[in-house]
């Protein structure tokens, strides 16, 4: 968010927070108007979050997975589902996006709540809720370089991550 975000919305911290559909938080969890913040002032740490609204524009997408973690990741769908589609996909920012969101949720859950149409049409005006599993779910995750694709041959991918 520093890094990336920041020097961004300091340019003009109204109108890309609104064309990114950010709001400001601050320590109590209170929405802040941008317009009582000094940009301008250089801050070791912003004291600030940065929260998306939900909804179809959610880089989150429409399902979120919250897991049971120190290093605050998510599983979710996004908003940008021809992300799937490139070669190039290390273009998150430490969460993992899930292509088919709607049928890992369902094989969680145990029965089909999310329908096969639930990612193509965004209800509007509609609250975020929680749909608690009957159990809970081990996540491992693991970080392949090699692996071995449809034909049984050897792919080797890019080490994005120095690992």
């Amino acid at each position: 968010m520093t890094r990336e975000l920041l020097p961004k919305i300091r340019r003009n911290p109204v109108a890309t927070l609104n064309a990114m559909k950010l709001q400001v938080i601050n320590a109590k969890g209170q929405v802040v108007d941008p317009k009582a913040i000094n940009w301008t002032t250089t801050v070791s740490k912003f004291p600030y979050r940065l929260r998306q609204s939900t909804g179809c524009d959610n880089a989150l997408g429409l399902l979120k997975f919250n897991v049971s973690s120190p290093y605050d990741i998510y599983l979710h769908d996004t908003n940008a589902r021809q992300a799937f589609a490139k070669s190039n996909r290390h273009l998150s920012h430490g969460c993992v996006r899930v292509e088919k969101p709607d049928e890992l949720a369902n094989l969680l859950l145990g029965y089909a709540y999310f329908g096969a149409d639930y990612l193509v049409s965004c209800a509007l005006n509609t609250s975020p809720q929680t749909i608690p599993l009957p159990q809970a779910v081990p996540v491992i995750m693991t970080y392949n370089v090699l692996d071995i694709d449809e034909e049984g041959a050897i792919r080797v991918y890019p080490n994005v991550y120095g690992r």
